[in-house]
């Protein structure tokens, strides 16, 4: 069903904007863990890092179909 969007903008920008949420997500969530509860969960870091890897993945995505 979803097989014709891909490679589209419209589904690239989809990603790109639901990252970026995600990676907000994260923020807030990386703060909250760091600053309030002053603790350090490498299960959370993780997370942290495979947002923001899925945010510059999903932007160069979004760069080579906006070239296109």
């Amino acid at each position: 069903m979803f097989a014709v969007y891909i490679g589209s903008q419209w589904a690239t920008s989809l990603l790109l904007g639901t990252s970026a949420l995600a990676c907000a997500g994260s923020v807030y969530l990386a703060y909250i863990l760091a600053f309030v509860l002053k603790d350090v969960c490498l299960v959370c870091v993780a997370t942290y890092v495979v947002n923001f890897y899925l945010l510059y993945a999903s932007y160069q995505r979004y760069h080579y179909a906006t070239i296109r």
